[in-house]
């Protein structure tokens, strides 16, 4: 895709909604500025319950479309990346099945080690017993200065000495345990934000904020892991 679009001539982006919804950017904003200091450790975990939400028959559930940490995952690998500023070196993972009834595997921990030093770890699955743990996809991020708690769907927070200060919370904000809400005021701007980025490329004659490179890199991140969790092995990047 990437080779095509160049040889045409066109622009080409993916759809990586995380990074166009406001908590994620406004603690990217953060990060850039240095608000944390340096980066140090990422955490990104994604729990929920009663196991993949797929009917019988559904694509998802096909192993040979990738499995569940190819779907999220891919995000996941992005976020990372994103917030890591770095290139990916080393990825070491571990996928697990708990629930007799699923066909592909809907639990993941997966590390990577970026050329900065940055460690970051991403936590997967779909077998919560319930979901008062966390119904929603979140996102540690240490600095050598402070860290910072990001909900993607709606809050931030930055440590301090003496507990934690909210930086940003999206108007309809419940907990970090409550469900999307989707399809709310929140969510459908960072839809928009990430089509008018688009446009603007177009009109612009421009590179979108998420390029094409940026969709392989996520997807070689998920093989890396894939062919570690299959080897019981490190294994190096790039593949």
């Amino acid at each position: 895709m990437i080779a095509a679009c160049r040889s045409a001539g066109v622009r080409l982006t993916v759809g990586k909604i995380t990074r166009r919804l406001e908590a994620p950017l406004e603690a990217k904003r953060m990060v850039d500025a240095g608000d944390i200091g340096t980066v140090r450790m990422i955490q990104v975990w994604r729990a929920l319950e009663g196991g993949l939400p797929f009917e019988e028959g559904n694509w998802a559930l096909d192993p040979k479309e990738g499995g569940p940490f190819l779907d999220w995952g891919s995000h996941g690998c992005d976020i990372v990346r994103w917030y890591a500023g770095a290139e990916p070196v080393l990825a070491f993972a571990q996928y697990a099945r708990y629930g007799p009834a699923e066909k592909v595997d809907p639990t993941a921990f997966a590390q990577f080690t970026f050329a900065n030093g940055v460690l970051a770890h991403i936590w997967m699955t779909y077998e919560l017993p319930h979901a008062v743990m966390a119904g929603r996809a979140r996102y540690i991020v240490i600095g050598s200065r402070a860290i910072l708690e990001i909900n993607a769907y709606g809050q931030v927070k930055r440590s301090r000495t003496d507990g934690w200060d909210v930086v940003y919370e999206s108007p309809d904000w419940v907990s970090a345990d409550e469900p999307w809400g989707y399809p709310n005021r929140y969510i459908r701007d960072g839809f928009a934000r990430q089509v008018q980025d688009f446009a603007d490329a177009i009109v612009e004659d421009r590179e979108p904020e998420v390029t094409g490179e940026d969709g392989l890199k996520a997807v070689e991140m998920v093989q890396a892991a894939t062919r570690s969790a299959e080897t019981n092995s490190a294994v190096r990047l790039p593949l």
